[in-house]
């Protein structure tokens, strides 16, 4: 009895965590506009139209997502045509310039240039072992990128080593938060393993391992 219950949570729990962020991102993405669109068409709770609420409620939101899909793509190809980038110049221009919105703006169009732009490289250059959270104590991190040379200057000054780097140590079981660090390159020990292996340690808490390939049940 035990050995089936622990068989149908690894089975089980992996397409339970899946669907339920699916869920919830459909959620988040679509709520506002549901709303409007329900507010059209149920006047009221005696509306011939309210006894399939659910059903409509559905098809709202798969409405809603392929409409916000066809303008994100609508989007991209008119930002690749020649008049469009001037438009977005302008914007960009009127968004730096205002006090508070230019620092999460320019924030935000950072990180997408990171994470989405084409021609890039790896967004994590490479896996490490950091001391963390004391000398004794060790951490899984991710390296981003070299330090702005300000930083590097800093640090190298004080004489605690040389060849510094970012190291993002995330937390576990949710690895959306972290902390970053800077470590000198004898300090964060490079690690054999993907982005991806390292995540589902986290995400499992050290259950999954590295490079461990799932066995058929005997």
């Amino acid at each position: 009895m035990k050995k089936n219950l622990l068989a149908g949570l690894v089975i089980f729990l992996p397409i339970a965590l899946t669907l339920f962020v699916l869920i919830f991102l459909l959620n988040l993405v679509t709520d506002p506009f549901v709303d409007f669109f329900e507010s059209l068409i149920f006047h009221s709770k005696e509306s011939d139209f309210y006894r399939y609420h659910g059903l409509f409620s559905v098809l709202f939101r798969l409405l809603v997502l392929v409409v916000i899909l066809l303008f994100v793509c609508l989007v991209g190809a008119l930002g690749r045509r020649l008049f469009f980038p001037s438009i977005l110049n302008l914007i960009n221009r009127l968004l730096t310039k205002i006090p508070v919105i230019r620092t999460v703006y320019n924030m935000a169009r950072d990180v997408s240039k990171s994470v989405f732009a084409q021609g890039r490289g790896r967004l994590f250059r490479e896996r490490a072992l950091a001391p963390f959270p004391h000398g004794r104590a060790y951490s899984l991190g991710l390296v981003p990128c070299d330090l702005p040379q300000k930083i590097e200057a800093k640090l190298s000054g004080r004489g605690w080593g040389d060849n510094f780097k970012a190291v993002f140590v995330p937390t576990a079981p949710h690895p959306i938060s972290g902390f970053l660090l800077m470590y000198s390159e004898c300090e964060a020990k490079k690690v054999e393993m993907t982005t991806e292996e390292l995540f589902k340690f986290l995400l499992s808490c050290g259950i999954s391992q590295a490079g461990e390939k799932s066995k058929g049940s005997d």
